[in-house]
């Protein structure tokens, strides 16, 4: 049940960040997304190009390879869970820090959490870990 949870956070967030981020790289000026380009002011940004290649490759790709690995079942499928929600929290972070605050980062960062916890807690135990590596 837990794997399939975070199988399903991992996916959604991935997919959400692929088309978000491709929404915004086809057309830099956000109105794909209803994105006001005056949110950008004050960052590296001149628009939502870079953003959004940023956000399908690292949140998107990332979350999308998490969930690849936590639904075959590999061994370290809860630590690339973990590197993957650690990610995308300090995304948010870091979008924060830049254009303040957007309601859909306290939801994305909230799923990042959860991904956290439930990566964590489904950490193998050292000896079915050992035998993981013997089969391989």
């Amino acid at each position: 049940m837990k794997r399939k949870l975070l199988f399903g956070l991992e996916a959604s967030v991935g997919l959400a960040a692929v088309g978000g981020g491709v929404l915004l790289a086809a057309a830099p000026d956000g109105r794909l997304l209803a994105a006001d380009l005056a949110v950008l002011k004050g960052t590296p940004f001149a628009d939502y190009l870079v953003p959004g290649i940023l956000l399908a490759l690292l949140v998107g790709g990332g979350g999308l390879v998490a969930a690849a690995l936590t639904g075959h079942k590999a061994p370290h499928a809860w630590l690339y869970g973990v590197l993957y929600a650690t990610g995308v929290v300090a995304f948010e972070v870091v979008e924060y820090s830049l254009i303040g605050w957007q309601p859909l980062q306290a939801v994305i960062g909230a799923l990042g959490l959860a991904i956290l916890l439930l990566a964590l807690t489904s950490r193998p135990s050292e000896v079915a870990s050992r035998d993981a590596f013997r089969a391989i």
